[in-house]
């Protein structure tokens, strides 16, 4: 929101006074926290684009190969990744969804917890707060 509102001053300044928090005092926030947050949240849009490339191949009977989709934009596309460079291996060796697949529960059992406090926190304070360009995201 405050991207989009931005540019907007007038609505900024009223919105402000709108959206105050009941909490006052600054929002700490761990940085590991804030990564495993991220991570968890990568993995579930990812989930999201496969899934919409799932849905379309069955519905025009294209026959897409999930596991070479992956691997084709690991090799120099801009999404690639070591999420993706996973994606490749769980998609080869497993047919069921990527939220129910037990090397994806591992990795988001793992974060979920440090994704509900990063979301908690500005929440709570009614901050609003910008994204962090993570060097290495290490699954």
């Amino acid at each position: 929101m405050a991207r989009y509102i931005s540019v907007m001053n007038d609505t900024r300044v009223m919105a402000s006074e709108l959206y105050k928090s009941s909490e006052k005092g600054q929002v700490s926030m761990v940085i590991s926290e804030l990564k495993s947050a991220y991570e968890s949240a990568r993995i579930i849009n990812h989930t999201i684009g496969f899934d919409a490339i799932s849905a379309a191949s069955q519905e025009y009977n294209w026959n897409l190969d999930l596991s070479e989709i992956a691997r084709v934009w690991t090799n120099g596309c801009i999404i690639r990744s070591e999420l993706m460079e996973f994606l490749v291996t769980i998609f080869k060796d497993s047919d069921i969804h990527l939220l129910l697949n037990p090397s994806i529960l591992k990795v988001l059992d793992k974060k979920n917890l440090n994704m509900q406090k990063s979301l908690e926190k500005p929440w709570r304070h009614l901050a609003l707060f910008q994204c962090f360009l993570l060097d290495k995201i290490i699954f």
